[in-house]
């Protein structure tokens, strides 16, 4: 974590505090299902009140912090991490009010329907638009047919 200095700027200082905000979530993201009860409020606390997530290649879109803490909880259920399976951050940057992140998540991933975990290694980019150091809207984008052979499908919301 960088720390603000109050010599900086008030756009840089919102530029490292957006950051903090990005890495923050990539943290929790990499014990993702460990322990949802203990981590979803965590996330919650990273977004403002009006936030919206898109999950581009499906078309899901959450509005509002319960709609994101049930895809949360889907998503925290479906997915497991061990030391093969992780995280690799490739990219991260934010400015006053935008940041992206680039990763590669490797993970065991339960898809709906299945009841067994397939292993999964795909490329996500996710662009954030920030307010006040949380996140206002994410759009997540990652090539679903890695994960389903070709078929879009939604993952986490109840639409089929």
């Amino acid at each position: 974590m960088i720390f603000p200095d109050e010599k900086m700027s008030t756009k840089d200082q919102k530029s490292i505090q957006n950051a903090d905000v990005v890495q923050k979530w990539v943290d929790l993201l990499a014990r993702w299902g460990d322990n949802p009860a203990a981590d979803i409020p965590h996330v919650l606390n990273l977004l403002d009140d009006e936030c919206e997530w898109i999950l581009m290649a499906t078309g899901e879109h959450f509005k509002g912090k319960d709609a994101i803490m049930k895809m949360s909880e889907k998503s925290a259920a479906a997915i497991r991490h061990t030391a093969e399976h992780k995280l690799q951050v490739t990219n991260l940057f934010a400015c006053e009010d935008k940041g992206c992140l680039e990763y590669v998540h490797r993970a065991l991933l339960r898809l709906p329907g299945q009841t067994e975990l397939s292993p999964i290694e795909m490329p996500i980019c996710i662009v954030f638009q920030f307010n006040n150091g949380k996140i206002l809207r994410a759009q997540e984008y990652y090539e679903i047919q890695q994960m389903y052979g070709g078929n879009i499908k939604p993952l986490y919301s109840d639409a089929e």
